[in-house]
């Protein structure tokens, strides 16, 4: 995929609202050096929890894309840094509470008078959270963290799974390096 179909599916994808919500942390002492690399590797760590083998792979992807449009190079091992990620899923549920108010409300000539009926609903739903580390090659230290949290969707196509995850990951890596 090249970075104009990225771009393009990162633009439509946040017009929709998607839900996304993106936090980034990082060690300002590493900023000079994270502003010098231009090669990666990915670290050898377990990385799929809660996740598919097709999703893991759509995620390795998605970053190895979003990379690239920022001009590092991936390579097998030994990169200016290491790049990791966790992802996993968890079930949440929205309550939400509507009442409505029938009858005469307060005033100058009118008495209090009127019914109260409330009404609750659950929305079930499923989280995920993707979790981006990046690791200095050399000193072996964390130097940047981004953390993606949305809903995820389960009627969606592999190409819609893959769109809204290239999306996801150029939000995340939008503030690498640091400047």
């Amino acid at each position: 995929m090249n970075r104009g179909t990225v771009l393009i599916a990162a633009i439509a994808l946040s017009a929709c609202g998607g839900g996304l919500s993106i936090k980034t942390d990082y060690n300002p002492e590493a900023a000079a050096a994270m502003r010098g690399y231009k090669t990666y590797s990915w670290a050898t760590v377990k990385r799929d929890q809660g996740v598919t083998p097709l999703n893991r792979d759509r995620i390795i992807s998605a970053i190895d894309a979003a990379l690239a449009a920022k001009g590092m190079q991936k390579q097998a091992s030994g990169g200016d840094f290491q790049v990791a990620f966790i992802a996993t899923t968890s079930q949440q549920t929205d309550y939400t509470t509507t009442s409505d108010y029938y009858g005469y409300g307060y005033g100058r000539w009118y008495g209090a008078g009127g019914a109260t009926t409330s009404r609750t609903t659950a929305y079930n739903w499923t989280q995920g959270t993707l979790v981006l580390d990046i690791v200095d090659g050399k000193s072996n230290e964390m130097v940047y963290r981004s953390t993606a949290e949305a809903e995820v969707d389960q009627d969606l196509s592999p190409s819609e799974r893959q769109a809204r995850l290239n999306a996801g990951a150029i939000r995340m890596l939008e503030k690498f390096p640091p400047k």
